[in-house]
C-alpha cells in the first residue's frame, strides 16, 4: 500500500518540475494571453505541490501502518493517527515545525495556496456608486490575502526544490530502520 502513496508523491513531484520547466520558457511575458498563461502554470505548479505534499502525509501514515490512510488530511490528523498507535516519528515532527512555521517554504507554500482559494473581500467604500445607479457594472478594487506574498518562479522552483529534498533525505532515514 505505501507504493501507492510513494508513486502519487513521486508523480506530483515531477509534474511540478515539467510545469515548472514549461513556465520557464515564457517567464518574460509581454502580453497579457501570456501572463494569464503564466500565471496558470504557477498556479498548476503550487496544486500539485500542495498535493504531493498531502500524499506524502498519507506515504508516511503508511509507512507507520496507520489504519485508515484516508483520513490524513493535514499534519494535525497525520500526528492524532501516529498517536492513537503510540508512534511519534521525528518525520511528523519536523513536517509539523514546517507548517506552524509561515516563513518555511511549506508554511509559505500553504498561505499561498489557500489565498488562491480564498474569496475576495467585499469592501463597499470602493464601490462606484454612480456606476451602480446607472445600471453599469460597478468598479471593485479587489484587496489581496492579509499576508501577501508575492510569487514568482525562482520562489516556486525553491519550493519544488525544498519539499523534493525533504521527501528523499525522510525517505532516506526511514529506510535505515
Amino acid at each position: 500500500m505505501a507504493n501507492a502513496s510513494l508513486s502519487r508523491v513521486n508523480q506530483k513531484l515531477a509534474y511540478a518540475r515539467a510545469l515548472l520547466k514549461i513556465a520557464s520558457v515564457s517567464d518574460h511575458p509581454t502580453s497579457a494571453v501570456e501572463r494569464l498563461q503564466l500565471q496558470a502554470l504557477m498556479d498548476a505548479v503550487v496544486f500539485h505541490l500542495v498535493c504531493g505534499f498531502h500524499h506524502y502525509l498519507r506515504e508516511l501514515a503508511e509507512n507507520y501502518r496507520v489504519a485508515d490512510v484516508a483520513e490524513i488530511n493535514d499534519c494535525s490528523s497525520l500526528v492524532a493517527a501516529l498517536a492513537a498507535i503510540d508512534k511519534a516519528p521525528a518525520e511528523a515532527t519536523e513536517l509539523t515545525l514546517l507548517v506552524d512555521d509561515s516563513n518555511s517554504w511549506l508554511g509559505q507554500l500553504q498561505r499561498y495556496y489557500k489565498s488562491i482559494w480564498s474569496a475576495p473581500k467585499d469592501d463597499s467604500e470602493h464601490r462606484d456608486n454612480d456606476a451602480e445607479s446607472d445600471n453599469l457594472i460597478a468598479v471593485k478594487i479587489l484587496e489581496g490575502s492579509d499576508q501577501d506574498l508575492d510569487v514568482d518562479l525562482e520562489i516556486l522552483r525553491q519550493w519544488e526544490n525544498a519539499f523534493s529534498s525533504l521527501v528523499a533525505r525522510q525517505r532516506e532515514t526511514s529506510s535505515e530502520y
